[in-house]
């Protein structure tokens, strides 16, 4: 008969790496897993040719029934039908309170709405005061009170709903908006901008890919979607500001003009609304839905089909899958969906949309999206009053530290991660082109630094990279005259001569979405800012870590609760000393999965 190994921790555990097992053992576990990979089934996107799909996906699970894939096709025009309707494994789909907490708080705003519509009936919102009425009883964002600011405008490329997109500017970005930076700077910061540049003190995001055919091809006919270039500049006071704005790729030289904030004030106002338009796609499309939704799918199916429940990195990384899998089928048959609001509020719509993930995923590799890679690629280590920065570092820390102390439990030696069969067929399936397809993700894991590593990144996507990218979705374009997910307006082919302007307030506020479609980007973005119920502080909740089957990691998960609840205490002192509240990153905040 045979032996069962001692056990390497010092708390005996049913929680063990598969060779620490009997042969017996082994082969339970491999007959689990085995069922596990026909539950959980890859699919894969036909996308725009062979290079740019979309990421695999959890595909139908093989146990539902032809009835079901009927009437989820049937009550496709039907919604909430995922509310009713779902092809997950039963372990994988919401649980009944999240069930119940999601379908409230959906059907509170589809009554909200419900009311506006009532009492509201202009179909055009030409005020701050008609985009106010059509919140209704819910309390509009704070940025209602400054968003028509230069100062409030830059600070959300620091401290917004999508601050990955700013980076230093190491290049000339071309004369034309060169030449227009250099004369806001002597004028407003005294400087010019040759020494701006050399001072390493200029920043900027464009969105080059947003020109592309496969997401103009899809903007809605009375729509417009520019693929801005904006200029940032960092004073002695360490205050991001913005310099100049060019609504079309740089490479166009001819009716392409660039806009400052010395033009008359709506002209730069409506190239700010552009740019705000844009950003949304970005953000929507490549931080929020690829970065984090689809990349942790990936991860998400790899750990269900190829660690057994009893494995120690199962155990760790699970807790942080909680309802991805559901969100993203839902996300899929609604959000995403012909039906969906995207669709209907958004200026590329669904498609365009989808196809910019496409393009953007042809071209990722995992070893540039660590949080640690991200800021020194994109050159913002030092740049002043960027809290986003700032607190996904501390709490990354925090996450790093608890992964590397649960896992050194088990992994005691680098034999111990060469010799897990079950570790060296997740990476296989994660990077796999056939499978998983993260490119860059290393086909066999050899070290344990190497393995730390891998699960505080998957942890932290998964929980405060989501959480950045997610909870302030209404405190941006809860308030649609700051961030329009659509203008209908057409991109100017010329500046403003001789101090006349070419657009007035009336002109912005005609350009902003009608109050169906407002309605719909408010709408849209309340729900997915849902309050979190399970934050990051829950982590480690699961058996293989409790008192009883591993004092060791029990300690781990203890240590880590103290570091997050330290942190949070120290964004709310930093918050009382900037008198402006960011707390998309604070702990109590940050939903330990992705479950919205």
């Amino acid at each position: 008969m045979d032996s069962t190994p001692i056990s390497r921790i010092s708390n005996p555990s049913p929680y063990q790496l598969p060779q620490h097992v009997s042969n017996d053992r082994q082969r339970a576990r491999q007959l689990t897993i085995a069922i596990n990979k026909g539950r959980y089934p890859f699919a894969h996107d036909e996308g725009l040719d062979e290079e740019r799909r979309l990421p695999a996906q959890l595909g139908p699970w093989p146990g539902a029934s032809k009835l079901r894939r009927a009437m989820t096709k049937l009550v496709g025009i039907l919604p909430p039908k995922e509310l009713f309707v779902s092809e997950l494994p039963p372990e994988v789909r919401f649980t009944g309170p999240k069930f119940f907490r999601h379908g409230t708080h959906a059907g509170s705003m589809k009554l909200r709405q419900a009311w506006v519509k009532l009492t509201n009936f202009a179909a055009r919102t030409h005020s701050d005061a008609s985009f106010e009425r059509l919140l209704g009883t819910i309390p509009p964002p704070s940025v209602k009170n400054g968003w028509e600011s230069d100062a409030v405008f830059a600070r959300q490329r620091l401290a917004g709903v999508n601050p990955i997109a700013i980076r230093r500017c190491a290049d000339n970005p071309g004369d034309a908006l060169a030449k227009a930076a250099d004369q806001v700077l002597i004028v407003r910061h005294r400087t010019t901008f040759k020494k701006a540049m050399k001072a390493g003190r200029v920043y900027m995001t464009e969105y080059p890919m947003l020109w592309d055919s496969p997401v103009q091809e899809h903007v809605r006919g009375n729509a417009t979607l520019a693929a801005p270039t904006t200029l940032f500049y960092t004073g002695d006071d360490g205050v991001l500001m913005p310099l100049a704005i060019q609504l079309k790729p740089r490479e166009i030289k001819d009716r392409n003009p660039v806009f400052t904030p010395l033009n008359r004030r709506w002209d730069w106002m409506m190239a700010r609304g552009h740019v705000q338009a844009s950003d949304s796609h970005y953000h929507e499309s490549i931080s929020h839905l690829l970065e984090t939704h689809l990349v942790s799918e990936v991860f998400a199916l790899a750990t269900l089909r190829n660690l057994h429940p009893d494995h120690p990195l199962n155990q760790l990384m699970l807790p942080h899958f909680e309802h991805t899998l559901a969100i993203n089928e839902q996300a899929r048959k609604n959000l995403l969906a012909e039906h969906g609001e995207i669709a209907k509020s958004m200026a590329a719509k669904h498609t365009g949309n989808i196809n910019l993930v496409r393009m953007t995923w042809a071209s990722w590799k995992y070893q540039d999206h660590s949080l640690d890679t991200d800021l020194e690629n994109r050159d913002v280590r030092d740049l002043p009053g960027y809290l986003y920065r700032d607190d996904a570092t501390k709490v990354y820390k925090a996450i790093d530290e608890y992964a590397r102390g649960i896992l050194g439990i088990w992994y005691q030696t680098n034999e111990d991660i060469l010799n897990d069969p079950e570790l060296q067929t997740w990476a296989r399936e994660v990077s796999n082109p056939s499978a998983g397809g993260i490119k860059g993700f290393p086909e066999k894991i050899t070290t344990r630094e190497q393995l730390f590593d891998i699960a505080a990144n998957v942890i932290f996507r998964a929980s405060a990279q989501h959480a950045a990218v997610n909870n302030g979705q209404f405190g941006a374009y809860g308030w649609v005259p700051n961030a329009p997910v659509a203008m209908y307006s057409a991109l100017p082919d010329h500046a403003p001569e001789d101090d006349r302007p070419l657009f007035t307030k009336a002109d912005y506020y005609k350009a902003l979405p009608d109050r169906k479609r407002a309605l719909g980007q408010t709408g849209m973005v309340w729900l997915l800012s849902e309050p979190t119920e399970r934050s990051i502080l829950r982590a480690g909740e699961l058996m293989a870590f409790t008192k009883e089957h591993c004092f060791e990691a029990y300690q781990v998960v203890g240590q880590f609760r103290r570091q997050l609840r330290a942190i949070s205490d120290g964004i709310d002192l930093r918050n009382d000393e900037i008198g402006f509240e960011y707390n998309y990153l604070k702990p109590q905040n940050i939903d330990h999965s992705i479950s919205i």
